[in-house]
């Protein structure tokens, strides 16, 4: 089922979501769910559905930043759909409910 989206820097939900469960405390009961998990090198990719509950522990190292890369990739049938919080991230390209998610911020690739 679909949770309330939370932010990571906070860990709080996005404001506008509350009519949405809120999402379990996974990390109090982690026996409960099927976690997976992976050591990563840089160069390493890792490809899920956006609709997978995701996140990472923080670097707790003090001299390796971590960076990270995002894509998000739809297929040509994919709309816009707004929301009643804050998206991330926090671009809608012009785009209004029901219109195709292709503009200058979501170019097509051929």
């Amino acid at each position: 089922s679909f949770c309330a989206p939370r932010k990571f820097e906070t860990q709080r939900n996005y404001d506008g979501s509350d009519e949405l469960p809120t999402m379990p405390a996974i990390a109090d009961a982690p026996h409960e769910h099927e976690l997976l998990g992976w050591q990563l090198q840089p160069g390493d990719c890792v490809l899920f559905s956006g609709k997978t509950l995701h996140g990472a522990v923080g670097n707790a190292s003090e001299s390796r930043s971590r960076r990270v890369l995002t894509t998000r990739w739809m297929g040509d049938d994919a709309r816009f759909a707004p929301r009643r919080w804050e998206i991330s991230p926090p671009y809608t390209g012009g785009l209004q409910a029901g219109d195709p998610m292709e503009c200058g911020l979501f170019p097509r690739l051929l």
